[in-house]
């Protein structure tokens, strides 16, 4: 399995009933990644999924939020809802790019295993920062080692574009196991034409906040440019169309 981008998750599990969870003993000066949202809020995850093995099938992306390391059972779709756009693709291009929709409601707070892959889940914190989390929670999904399902070529590589409305942190462990430090990692976006060349539709690239989005007209490739300029450009006949929506990330 590919290594995620910046190892935003060491791995996570879209077919988690096929997986088998072993917690170890805690251990000490452990690391991993985690991220963060806010209640009565919405995230995105932007993923780029590469096909080696092209077909006619059928691929479906299963997300889903448990409510726990230990609890296999996903939550109901209440409070904290998570959901993929597009939901199925046919196996017949090599790139594929989807949105994963977190969505927080009703003053929910927690920690929660975010299962978006094919092996493992990553901690994801809602309504609480690193310091109200106990740090043997973190311990758990650190040290946690999984029995996965065979990966060949038929499953995909992921690779994270970037997100938006939540914070990647890189939480440490002290060696007495009590206190925690932690560093935030941000995820850019990746620039419009690394997104356009990796075989993402010039009309789902994402720009950074408070960028708009512009498809130029002579090759139809995709910038992120300020409104102004945006609407500048249209003008001259240089972009054929552009997203009036500033938060188009």
């Amino acid at each position: 399995m590919k290594t995620l981008h910046l190892s935003i998750i060491t791995g996570i599990a879209v077919i988690f009933l096929f997986s088998t969870i072993l917690v170890l003993p805690a251990a000490q000066g452990t690391t991993g990644n985690v991220l963060f949202m806010k209640s009565n809020s919405t995230g995105q995850i932007y993923a780029d999924y590469t096909f080696r093995e092209l077909s006619n099938q059928t691929w479906n992306f299963m997300p889903e939020i448990l409510a726990s390391i230990h609890d296999s059972n996903p939550l109901a779709p209440k409070d904290l809802i998570i959901t993929a756009f597009p939901e199925t693709i046919i196996k017949n291009k090599n790139n594929t790019f989807v949105t994963y929709s977190i969505m927080a409601k009703n003053n929910i707070k927690g920690v929660y295993a975010l299962s978006i892959f094919s092996c493992g889940l990553t901690p994801l914190v809602v309504g609480l920062n690193e310091s109200q989390v106990s740090p043997a929670v973190f311990n758990d999904f650190f040290s946690a080692t999984y029995n996965c399902p065979a990966m060949t070529s038929s499953i995909p590589d992921l690779n994270i574009v970037g997100y938006s409305g939540m914070i990647l942190k890189i939480i440490s462990i002290n060696p007495d196991n009590t206190n925690i430090t932690s560093s935030v990692n941000q995820l850019e976006i990746s620039s419009p034409l690394k997104q356009f060349k990796s075989g993402i539709m010039p009309q789902d690239v994402k720009c950074e906040q408070g960028l708009q989005l512009v498809i130029k007209s002579e090759d139809h490739s995709p910038a992120c440019v300020t409104t102004n300029t945006a609407t500048a450009l249209m003008k001259r006949g240089w972009s054929m169309t552009y997203s009036l929506n500033p938060d188009h990330n």
